[in-house]
């Protein structure tokens, strides 16, 4: 059963949420093909675990801990 939670860092992810990677997740080997992308949230489980569909990579989803992410930034401010 996949559930929103809130996490131990206090935000809480929802299906559709824009995101990329955190510091964390940037400097995990694993990830150098999604660095500097953006995704979508596609499922999140009531243990920390985020399922994210990467925007224009070829990726399909990819399950990362809530760690490793972090919700993009609005650029045009």
């Amino acid at each position: 059963m996949f559930i929103s939670e809130t996490t131990t860092t206090g935000a809480q992810m929802q299906v559709g949420d824009l995101v990329e990677l955190s510091a964390y997740g940037n400097s995990l080997k694993h990830n150098e093909y999604v660095v500097g992308k953006l995704g979508l949230v596609r499922r999140v489980s009531r243990f920390s675990t985020v399922k994210v569909e990467w925007i224009g990579t070829g990726i399909s989803v990819w399950r990362y801990d809530r760690r490793e992410l972090k919700y993009a930034k609005n650029e045009s401010r």
